[in-house]
């Protein structure tokens, strides 16, 4: 069933907020009924939840029919919302008769808070409402907000605010618009929003989320990916794009190519004609490794000739070969054919998580990053990443350095190495790794593991060579400069930090 549009205007709208606000239908209370943590732990009664009582109140019986999608009997639904709330509710096109029970009434579409926002769309398969065909989603259907794939995507949103006062925002693949809506109340300075997507379905549900929500500074714009924006350049562009490997384009929201990327190709090569200088595109998918060109590579070539003039960072949060990442989106008895085939034609594996593609901001080298997240790292993580892979390349960063005292992180491990060699037991390097805020592991020569300690946040990087030196852990004439380099490498890597630019703590974001 189609959700028309506001039937009475915003002023309507804006007491129908008022209506669901006043019954405690926010995130805050909808999760404390709940007893979660998280609205995105959120599972239907059909989809497993257990509930001990019938609703009671008008929070339980919001929550009944526009979370669980479960039918109401209008007097019912008149006894504890009222008959002004049953009234808003179906004129906004929220409720509607039930197509089994004229006496009866049910969601024309999923309802639910996400942070200071409601957020409205379609019904599935889980919460059926009022859908005449039973629940099953239609091809444009508008994929709901309260997803474990959203919870990524909404987790790692970058500040707004970093975009500088009157930032243009973009939400591309907006669906609900949930991003946008977000980035927008964020920013009391953001110019202006655009919430793109290619269906009319989209942009409706997007258009009357915007409005339930009275946020006014946002539009809806439709188009296939950038066509919706032609001509025009953001300084902050979003997007969840389709990424499920599919043979068809059955499910508009899911299906993206056989290699899954056929929208994220898209996104990632009209960059170039629509950020501005600094601009930044965050996308969150997935993509793949091919034989010989890693992800960040591809994403580099897809920008085209403009490569130049962009930095790229990867942030793995999952990596599969195509047999586990298909078999894990229940592909069904073809998926080993499917998995040859994408082997067959190159791809190593399946990359899911954060992709970031920035502009530079005058003349300087471009940085190209992959990382692997721990589960723990939240949004200031890659903040802090992309800020510091960039300050690097500052002239004289490296020299500096050697000025500066950095310590070894907590956390860190060292796993030395030792080999049988003519009848000796020899020191042929070390391993220096740390799981957080990424994931990484460094390769150091023979010796290392004696002078990594000489770093504890007392000596200068210039000190610790010296004395790296002095005791013979260090070879003679190691250029001052060169350390600096590794001791840069190192704090980039998370394994060393340095007052006013260490990790953020773990969960930070």
């Amino acid at each position: 069933m189609t959700l028309p549009p506001p039937k009475a205007g915003f002023e309507d709208l804006a007491q129908l907020r008022r209506f669901l606000v006043d019954a405690g239908f926010r995130e805050p209370e909808v999760a404390g009924r709940l007893a979660l943590s998280s609205l995105f732990d959120f599972r239907t009664l059909r989809g497993g939840r257990t509930s001990t009582a019938p609703p009671s109140d008008r929070l339980g019986l919001l929550i009944h029919l526009f979370m669980d999608g479960e039918p109401t009997a209008q007097g019912e639904a008149e006894r504890l919302l009222g008959e002004e709330g049953v009234r808003l509710l179906l004129a906004a096109g929220l409720l509607a008769p039930y197509p089994h029970d004229a006496a009866t009434l049910a969601a024309a579409a999923l309802l639910y808070p996400v942070g200071p926002l409601l957020i409205a769309s379609d019904v599935n398969e889980q919460a059926p409402g009022a859908s005449p065909d039973g629940g099953a989603l239609q091809s444009d259907a508008v994929y709901p907000a309260l997803t474990g794939a959203v919870r990524g995507f909404l987790r790692d949103l970058p500040d707004p605010t970093e975009m500088g006062p009157d930032a243009r925002i973009l939400d591309l693949c907006a669906g609900t618009g949930v991003a946008g809506l977000l980035l927008a109340s964020r920013a009391g300075e953001v110019g202006e929003g655009v919430l793109a997507d290619l269906t009319e379905r989209c942009a409706h549900f997007a258009g009357f989320n915007a409005a339930l929500n009275g946020t006014d500074n946002v539009r809806v714009a439709r188009g296939d990916l950038w066509a919706a924006v032609s001509g025009e350049r953001f300084d902050l562009v979003v997007a969840h794009p389709p990424y499920v490997p599919a043979d068809t384009d059955r499910m508009i929201f899911r299906d993206a190519g056989a290699d899954g990327e056929r929208l994220l190709r898209g996104v990632v090569e009209g960059a170039p004609d629509h950020l501005t200088p600094g601009g930044l595109l965050y996308v969150r998918g997935t993509a793949v490794d091919r034989v010989g060109h890693p992800v960040e590579a591809r994403l580099r070539a897809m920008l085209g000739e403009a490569h130049g003039d962009f930095d790229v960072f990867v942030v793995i949060s999952d990596l599969r070969s195509p047999a586990e990442y298909l078999s894990g989106a229940g592909a069904g008895d073809d998926a080993l054919r499917r998995a040859r085939s994408l082997r067959d034609s190159g791809v190593a594996a399946f990359v899911h998580g954060t992709f970031l593609v920035q502009r530079r901001e005058g003349a300087r080298e471009v940085v190209t990053v992959r990382r692997v997240r721990a589960p723990t790292a939240g949004r200031q993580a890659l903040d802090w990443m992309r800020r510091s892979e960039v300050k690097a390349l500052r002239p004289h960063a490296r020299r500096a350095l050697l000025r500066r005292s950095p310590r070894l992180r907590d956390g860190v491990e060292v796993q030395v190495q030792y080999r049988m060699e003519e009848g000796e037991l020899r020191n042929r390097g070390c391993r220096v790794g740390v799981d957080a805020p990424f994931r990484v592991a460094v390769d150091l020569p023979a010796g290392a593991s004696r002078f990594l300690p000489l770093f504890n946040g007392r000596r200068h990087t210039l000190r610790v060579l010296e004395e790296g030196v002095k005791r013979g852990m260090i070879p003679t004439g190691t250029p001052p400069d060169e350390f600096a380099g590794l001791t840069q490498a190192l704090i980039l890597a998370g394994i060393l930090e340095v007052d006013g630019s260490a990790p953020p703590p773990t969960g930070a974001g």
